[in-house]
């Protein structure tokens, strides 16, 4: 019985999430931006509080690692890590975009045995995106990048199967593409239930992070002409 407490402020949605396995305990969520830095830590708090856990009997503490916004993955990666230092607790990172593809995946269960990807995008301001492709067992299929929009850029992807577009920066691309039979945009939002959810198949195998030498991890380098390449 795995105790995991899981935070998340990379997009606009903060969250601080307690899960027995994958029993949620309780959540705790934030949808103003600008606020997550004040709410991250005082909603750990609160949230162990309410639910009478005290931090020594936390089995490990799982925090999105990016791509997101640069405040709130500093903000919670600092908070994850103070715990795990103080109490001697595990860490394990979790994938933003990973994370929004499950959930993309939950809120598209009924037509999953079809031919299809997931395209999760953070909003990266202007026409910029993060994102990455993922196949239904949610496995990277290309790198992880942040981008400059472009119509043509999926047109690889469209043919072979359907492309399910997630998260705020889907939003941009919308009115780029022409009409697309392949094509479709989910209005689902991502938070620490998914989260949890990778952290657990992690925690079953003991992957772990290095607390000293984690650190956020912005994937801010921008391409602007590369087509999503393949990590295999």
């Amino acid at each position: 019985m795995s105790l995991i407490l899981s935070l998340d402020a990379s997009t606009d949605r903060a969250s601080v999430g307690l899960y027995r396995n994958n029993e949620k305990i309780d959540i705790l969520e934030n949808f103003e931006q600008r606020d997550h830095a004040s709410f991250i830590q005082p909603a750990v708090v609160e949230i162990l509080d309410k639910s009478g856990v005290l931090f020594q009997d936390l089995d490990a503490i799982a925090v999105t690692e990016g791509p997101g916004s640069y405040t709130g993955l500093r903000v919670a990666m600092a908070s994850a890590k103070g715990v795990c230092y103080a109490q001697n607790k595990p860490l394990i990172l979790v994938n933003t975009l990973q994370a929004m593809a499950l959930a993309a995946k939950e809120d598209y269960v009924s037509n999953i045995g079809d031919a299809l990807f997931f395209c999760p995008m953070i909003d990266a301001r202007r026409l910029d995106v993060f994102t990455a492709i993922y196949n239904q067992e949610l496995e990277l299929l290309t790198d992880i990048q942040a981008i400059t929009l472009e119509a043509t850029y999926w047109d690889n992807w469209l043919e072979k199967g359907k492309l399910l577009f997630s998260g705020n920066g889907a939003s941009k691309l919308k009115p780029l593409l022409n009409v697309q039979a392949n094509a479709q945009f989910l209005d689902v939002t991502m938070n620490v239930s998914q989260v949890n959810t990778l952290a657990q198949a992690k925690f079953a195998i003991s992957d772990f992070s290095d607390v000293a030498y984690s650190q956020p991890n912005y994937f801010k380098e921008f391409y602007t002409t590369a087509k999503p390449t393949s990590t295999n």
